[in-house]
């Protein structure tokens, strides 16, 4: 079988469909395209060219928009969206992709898609996590906090945070490393991580040496960093909607 593997242009830096990958490519010959079909030219090329020369379309979490999927003369295409940017999307909207197949990490997202008769596998994603030896400090709670949305107020996590035992805080962001939270709260030791790490073992040894991870944004797709967080024996901090609260239950995990 030959399959084309459609994916957002910023994975191409960070590898993190490649566990899906290697999935696929059980199944036959794998071509990946890092497409942006806001671009013509790489919609032009799916209509024309691509959709005549594989078995199977596959789309990684770049959903074309229906009116550019329905002049696809192809049978065997496959969407697997992230629920964290499709969760606004409304029954009308998912309709017009009805004659596409849904691979789906988010059960809210597959009740959606099977009541309007759609057809939705939904499946769960559980990282491998290697051994790793925990470096934890005894020196109060240390949490670990990737802010990964620019809604996040600090102000207030800091301070509910020193407020259920927090000592230190471990911050990574690989964005503005400069910003000044260090004085926002007294009584916390703020520490800074140096950008983006150079390996993802270093980041997994970053986060083992926390007690808590928090998961700051509202929604997630698969949620693979709280997921890790899990496996390395963290207490997971998340708002109570999916992806996270279809993996975390309260006062159990």
């Amino acid at each position: 079988m030959k399959i084309a593997f459609f994916d957002h242009p910023f994975h191409e830096k960070t590898k993190s469909s490649n566990f899906f990958l290697d999935i696929v490519n059980a199944l036959g010959g794998v071509d990946v395209f890092y497409a942006d079909f806001h671009n013509e030219k790489d919609t032009e090329l799916l209509i024309n060219k691509l959709c005549y020369q594989f078995d199977l379309l596959i789309f990684w979490q770049v959903i074309p928009p229906a009116s550019i999927l329905l002049k696809v003369p192809h049978k065997r295409i496959v969407l697997i969206p992230m629920y964290d940017a499709c969760c606004t999307m409304t029954y009308f909207q998912w309709y017009a992709y009805r004659h596409c197949h849904f691979i789906t990490f988010s059960h809210k997202l597959h009740t959606i898609l099977c009541n309007m008769r759609m057809h939705s596998l939904y499946v769960r994603y559980v990282p491998h996590i290697t051994t790793m030896e925990s470096e934890k400090k005894d020196e109060g709670l240390t949490a670990f906090v990737w802010r990964r949305t620019p809604a996040l107020n600090m102000k207030g996590l800091l301070e509910a945070l020193k407020n259920i035992g927090v000592r230190t805080i471990v911050f990574h962001d690989s964005q503005d490393p400069e910003i000044p939270f260090r004085d926002m709260i007294e009584g916390l030791n703020i520490e800074y991580t140096n950008g983006w790490f150079n390996t993802h073992d270093e980041y997994l040894k970053s986060v083992i040496a926390c007690d808590i991870y928090v998961a700051p944004r509202l929604y997630e797709g698969i949620g693979m960093s709280f997921l890790e967080a899990m496996g390395l024996g963290l207490c997971v901090l998340a708002p109570n909607q999916a992806t996270m609260n279809e993996y975390i239950i309260d006062g159990y995990n």
